[in-house]
């Protein structure tokens, strides 16, 4: 039997909790449950609510000593009978589960040679294997795609001459759901079905019974069941007690995962093969090939050989290794075809796989609530089945096709039907199909068919919850006992349960021990003292723990059942006053800039010139003081939402860094920011309500964190819909929102009834109000973090794509929290939202072809006359740069010196204030000589243009890495690198240059070979196309040092090193961090991240701000006034 579980805590102590962990349970009349003493300290200190729910208790537990106690002689203990009725069996007591399993009990000696050679052979000549080909033949002249050809196997007959052939011993474990909801019927239901499972185990096999609650343990070890261990096994299953929560992931926590086969395709097509595993007696296994059937090249071929099937396997009872090849497949090839007639195997097995297939989608389409697109979907594909050739020749498995998916209509007719019964069958049916094994589900005899065709409805089910059962019986009063049947439940250290009133009663007399199994307590019940206590008002709010109390003593933020409305968010700091707001709009409206440099200074006076790049440059307010430090009062508050895995695959390190992580988040957050906490695995919880960052706030906001524990799946939409939830429901708004969403695995729920079709559909991630509108307003960017190397990196690009948000990947899994100091760095720093830049052309014969505007949303009018960028949120001091492409036309008239190009302006919202602000550059114009002779390029337009025809290159790499052309990516990347290092900016020194060349060596090695692209190459590929195509800073490249790629760029890193003196403590890397996207906030943000990792007894000091690059050439500028 297992100790205490730490993924079910007590949320008192944060210590786990489990039947027979040592210590003492009570289960209060509102079924929470918490240690017997961490709760009867609770009450002694005068709280007499229920700490999760501010559930008034009746029955309140209380601790006494045995010292206090009247006591009954040892020796009258043991000759006293126990307080139960006559009929009441003592269980088998269970000492605590051993960390190792290992006390199984000995198997069988393995069987000599003779009877291994006997069992082989009582198998070895039944097995088949068969194809069958879609049509028997095919004209000579034609090529067919898509042959369907069908593989038959069916294992061996179980039953020999005698009728008993020998079988392979089984090792069956049982995991057994014993959760209060399983109290009364059910559970006598399962004690009778277990009794008649271990009466038809043989005496050489074994099982073990596992039992889950609110945690799991093992009721018996791995027994062989001869007749001895039959009785323990029957011992261990009738003293089975249901209480508590259900906690599947835990019962099945050593479990394997069971899905459909695996199948593999060699990249040539030559050869296939499917990974069946396991097969009972007589199952059988059909699987449908597609192909590729050429035309007959030798005049004299009259049939086509397809291909050749064997199969291999293990006998299970002898251990021998057999092989079986089934005869060639082969279709015949005449010089015409008339009406060939379709195999009926082949005809069946397709109806089953489409069938099997729309379950699939009408399930999905029921998850998201769309039930009558379900009823659709499953109705168009009965009448399909209803309509086939193999149903109407009378077969037997389309009629029962027809019957399964009649039942499945109703089910998922209403959203009632659905999560009553509806989930629970299709989820079965798709299993059923995938395996093709059968289960329990949808069994009925010949006898019932008629009748499922014709009933329609569902059967009425009662809507009342039942009570407490008198089946399981109290062992003192023999009433019955169930979580929230309005009597509170006492857990004694050996598992027994009891009324708590009861029990308490039966101490009070001196009874000191377990009355079923005479174990001594160390905790005892006891009804209240008659002194009144003074008691703390339900409506009084918990003191925050002291700052620097360890978390491991405190008491975290008591999660109540989840609202179905949000909209208990901490009130936001009132609108600034007039003067407070004309101070934060004066502190950046004087520093926006607008800026434009054309490709050439001249164009000569009779040319006119195509494609013309002209380079728009905005630049954002800065908020930022000498140091890098931002002042709360310049900047826009904050309302942020982590969405953060806490899956079992989150569990060890990975979550102590994840909480690391979070604490320098809430540390580094300011008074008027907002923050709620989202947690989730199979599913999703709101683990603190949106919070301002007070000390208070903080606190608790520490406290949630430090509860996180990592168990379950990985429901990625979930926590988004949560988070959304969340945003949505808010009932006051912070100028900036904003989700941060990190995970180390794949959505496992969502996108796991899509895996079938062509490309997934990772927006179906995303809940409808991140993604916007029309008009592009969203609710908040969703900013994801790839953790680890085994994260879908697919589908957190799409999420952050979708939102406005950036992808990151952390490949270094211990600078978890430099990412997310990089990311608030910038969110903290929110100065404009909404940025638009409007283009309209000077010169009447002046038109733009077309702008390079990455991700952001551009427009370029019909005649080429106007264009515009719609920018969005800009962080302080950050940059964006978009190329133009214009046809420049000759002058009007000989006496124009110059031509007026393009007029740009910039609008958007001041985050800080509120206002509105347009700032309009001076006009861009061009020098119209007679002659242009040696007229030098702008390096600020060559620089972005290397830049963007770098980011393209990089997209295509990836593309051909996806369809595996992986020498093709390389080429792409080696091309690209060698035309960066020989270009102008390059050649003279250019930081950008050099770090882009850089990151394009390391991106070749990461794409080399399919290993490296999918371990670590497809996610550095995508995280870096979104930050150039975004142009702002992702912790792609956020490591504890830059790994050199190349030899040859060695002597060039000395050029990334940030300006001016290093960091303290030496704790600066080789190359700056994110080229020169990252700002300067966003590096100090950072620098200070690290300081706290690896210097946390210092006291942290603030960084010097990154120099910013600056430009080159004399470009027109505006400043707004």
């Amino acid at each position: 039997m297992e100790g205490p579980d730490q993924s079910n805590p007590c949320a008192i102590c944060l210590s786990g909790m489990g039947a027979g962990g040592g210590q003492a349970i009570f289960t209060a009349e509102c079924s929470h449950t918490f240690h017997f003493r961490c709760i009867a300290t609770n009450v002694a200190h005068g709280r007499l609510v229920c700490p999760l729910c501010n559930a008034r208790w009746r029955e309140l537990p209380f601790e006494r000593s045995a010292q206090a106690l009247p006591t009954v002689p040892h020796a009258l203990r043991q000759q006293q009978p126990p307080l139960l009725p006559v009929h009441a069996v003592q269980p088998p007591p269970h000492p605590v589960a051993p960390e190792v399993f290992d006390d199984d009990e000995q198997v069988e000696p393995p069987p000599g040679r003779q009877s291994q050679q006997q069992a082989a052979a009582a198998s070895m000549g039944t097995l088949v294997v068969n194809t069958y080909t879609e049509y028997p033949a095919i004209a000579r002249a034609s090529s067919r795609d898509d042959f369907a050809v069908l593989v038959h196997v069916k294992a061996p007959d179980g039953v020999g001459a005698a009728g008993d052939a020998p079988r392979a011993p089984l090792d069956l474990v049982t995991v057994l759901d014993v959760s209060g909801s399983m109290d009364g019927e059910k559970l006598v239901l399962l004690k009778q079905a277990m009794g008649f499972l271990i009466d038809n185990l043989g005496p050489n096999d074994r099982l073990s019974v596992v039992s889950f609650s609110s945690g799991a343990r093992r009721v018996t070890k791995l027994l062989r069941m001869s007749d001895t261990g039959k009785e323990t096994a029957m011992s261990g299953v009738e003293s089975l007690v249901a209480s508590g929560g259900t906690n599947i992931a835990e019962g099945l926590r050593m479990a394997a995962k069971s899905g459909r086969y695996e199948s593999r395709v060699d990249e040539d097509g030559r050869s296939a093969s499917v990974l069946v595993g396991e097969l009972y007696a007589d199952e059988e296994r059909r699987f449908l090939l597609f192909l590729a059937v050429p035309a007959v090249e030798d005049d004299g071929e009259t049939e086509t050989t397809l291909i050749k099937t064997s199969c291999n396997y293990r006998d299970a009872a002898s251990g021998t290794d057999v092989d079986v090849a089934a005869e060639d497949t082969v279709v015949m090839r005449p010089e015409q075809v008339v009406d060939a007639e379709p195999s009926m195997e082949v005809v069946r097995e397709r109806i089953r796989v489409e069938a099997a297939e729309d379950i699939a989608v009408a399930r999905a389409a029921a998850e998201r609530g769309a039930f009558q697109e379900a009823v659709n979907i499953l109705e168009n594909r009965q009448r399909a089945v209803a309509e086939s050739a193999a149903a109407r020749g009378g077969d037997l498995m389309s009629r029962a096709l027809g019957i399964e998916l009649e039942e499945m209509r109703w089910r998922v007719a209403t959203r009632e039907t659905y999560e009553g019964s509806g989930r629970t069958v299709m989820l079965s049916g798709i299993q059923m199909h995938a395996q093709q094994r059968g289960n329990s589900t949808g069994s009925v005899t010949d006898s019932q068919l008629s009748r499922k065709l014709v009933h329609t409805n569902p059967p009425s089910r009662s809507p009342d919850m039942e009570g407490p059962d008198q089946s399981n019986p109290c062992a003192i009063c023999l009433g019955g006992m169930g979580p929230g049947g309005g009597h509170a439940i006492f857990t004694a250290e050996c598992s027994h349960t009891f009324h708590f009133q009861c029990i308490s009663a039966s101490v009070a007399h001196g009874h000191l021990v377990c009355p079923l199994c005479n174990a001594q307590w160390r905790e005892l019940p006891s009804v209240p003292p008659t002194q009144p206590l003074t008691t703390v008002p339900p409506t009084l709010p918990q003191q925050p723990p002291p700052r620097g109390q360890p978390m491991h003593f405190v008491q975290p933020p008591l999660q109540p059942a989840q609202q179905e409305v949000f909209d208990d968010d901490e009130q936001v700091e009132p609108t600034f006053s007039h003067q407070s707001q004309r101070q934060a709009e004066a502190a950046s409206r004087g520093s926006l800039i607008v800026k434009t440099h054309t490709e050439y200074s001249a164009i000569a006076r009779e040319s006119s010139h195509e494609n013309f790049a002209v380079l728009v440059h905005v630049k954002a307010p800065s908020i930022t003081e000498g140091e890098g430090a931002v002042s709360d009062a310049q900047r826009a508050p904050l309302d942020l939402v982590t969405v953060l895995d806490v899956s079992g695959s989150m569990s060890g390190e990975k979550i102590a860094l994840l909480k690391q992580a979070m604490g320098f988040v809430i540390d580094n957050l300011g008074p008027n920011d907002r923050l709620s906490v989202v947690s989730f695995s199979s599913g999703a919880r709101r683990v603190t309500r949106l919070l301002r960052m007070s000390d208070t706030g903080k606190g608790l906001a520490r406290s949630g964190v430090e509860s996180l524990v990592a168990r379950g799946g990985t429901n990625i939409a979930e926590g988004l819909r949560m988070a959304a939830k969340v945003l949505d429901e808010r009932r006051y708004r912070n100028a900036v929102s904003s989700v941060i969403l990190l995970s180390d695995g794949q959505d496992n729920y969502t996108m796991r009834q899509r895996a079938h079709g062509p490309s997934p559909n990772y927006e179906a991630l995303v809940p409808a109000s991140f993604m916007g509108a029309g008009s592009g307003d969203r609710t908040a960017p969703i900013h994801t973090f790839g953790f680890g190397n085994d994260h879908d990196a697919a589908a957190m690009n799409v999420i952050a794509e979708a939102t406005g948000g950036t992808f990151s990947f952390i490949e270094n899994e211990a600078v978890i929290q430099d990412a997310f100091a990089q990311c608030i760095g910038g969110l903290l720093t929110v100065v404009m939202q909404e940025a638009r830049i409007s283009i309209a052309c000077g010169h009447p014969g002046a038109c733009v072809r077309s702008v390079k505007s990455g991700r952001y949303e551009s427009r370029v009018d019909e005649g080429g006359r106007s264009a515009s960028v719609r920018v969005g949120e800009l962080y302080a001091d950050e940059e964006r740069r978009f190329l133009l492409f214009l046809d420049v036309p000759p002058p009007e008239n000989d006496g124009e010196a110059e031509t007026t190009l393009i007029k740009v302006s910039c609008s958007y919202r001041n985050a800080a204030g509120g206002m509105d602000v347009d700032v309009t550059a001076e006009d861009t114009v061009v020098a119209r000589p007679e002659q242009v002779v040696d007229t030098e390029r702008s390096m600020e337009v060559v620089r972005e243009r290397l830049r963007v025809e770098t980011a393209e290159d990089i997209a295509a790499a990836r593309a051909a890495a996806e369809r595996g052309a992986h020498q093709e990516a390389v080429d792409i990347l080696e091309n690209r690198q060698r035309a960066v290092a020989e270009s102008e900016a390059a050649l003279g020194g250019d930081r950008m240059s050099l770090a882009l060349r850089i990151e394009l060596e390391e991106m070749r090695g990461r794409v080399s070979t399919r290993e490296s692209y999918a371990q670590s190459g497809r996610a550095f590929m995508l995280a870096g196309i979104q930050m150039h195509a975004q142009q702002r800073a992702s912790s792609n490249r956020v490591r504890r040092s830059l790994r050199r790629t190349s030899t040859v760029l060695a002597s060039s890193t000395a050029a990334m090193v940030q300006d001016g003196a290093p960091p303290p403590d030496g704790l600066s890397d080789e190359a700056d961090e994110t080229s020169s996207y990252a700002t300067p906030a966003m590096r100090a943000m950072l620098l200070r991240s690290r300081m706290a990792r690896v210097a946390p007894v210092h006291q942290q000091e603030q960084p010097t701000a990154g120099e910013d690059v600056g430009s080159s050439g004399g470009p027109k500028e505006a400043t707004n006034q």
